[in-house]
C-alpha cells in the first residue's frame, strides 16, 4: 500500500496540460521522509519579515513613499502597461494618418 498518490495520475506528467506540460516551470525532485528541514521557523519568520518590510522608493514627482515590495511591482506594472497603451495608441494614430494622406492621392 502507498503513502501517497501515484505522481503521474495525480500530477498529470507526461501530459500536455500536466507537470512539466506546455509553460509548466515548475520543478520537482524527490524527497526523503528522513530528510530535515532546510530552514528553521525561525529562519522562515526572519526571511519573511524582510521580504514584506516597508521601504522608501521615490515616485515619479521624486517624492519618498514607502511601500513593500509587492506594491511597489504592482505600481512598476501599472506604469509598464501605461506606456504599452501609449506606444499602441500613438502608433495607431500614426497609421490612421497614413491611411488618410494615401486617399488624399
Amino acid at each position: 500500500m502507498a503513502i501517497y498518490p501515484d505522481f503521474i495520475e495525480s500530477t498529470g506528467y507526461g501530459d500536455i496540460l500536466g507537470l512539466g506540460g506546455v509553460n509548466c516551470r515548475h520543478s520537482f525532485f524527490g524527497v526523503t521522509e528522513s530528510m530535515p528541514p532546510s530552514y528553521t521557523p525561525e529562519q522562515l519568520a526572519d526571511m519573511h519579515e524582510k521580504a514584506n518590510a516597508t521601504r522608501e522608493w521615490k515616485n515619479q514627482r521624486g517624492e519618498i513613499e514607502r511601500l513593500t515590495p509587492y506594491d511597489a511591482t504592482q505600481r512598476m506594472r501599472r506604469m509598464e502597461n501605461a506606456m504599452r497603451k501609449t506606444r499602441h495608441s500613438r502608433y495607431l494614430h500614426f497609421l490612421l494618418q497614413k491611411l488618410q494622406y494615401r486617399r488624399t492621392f
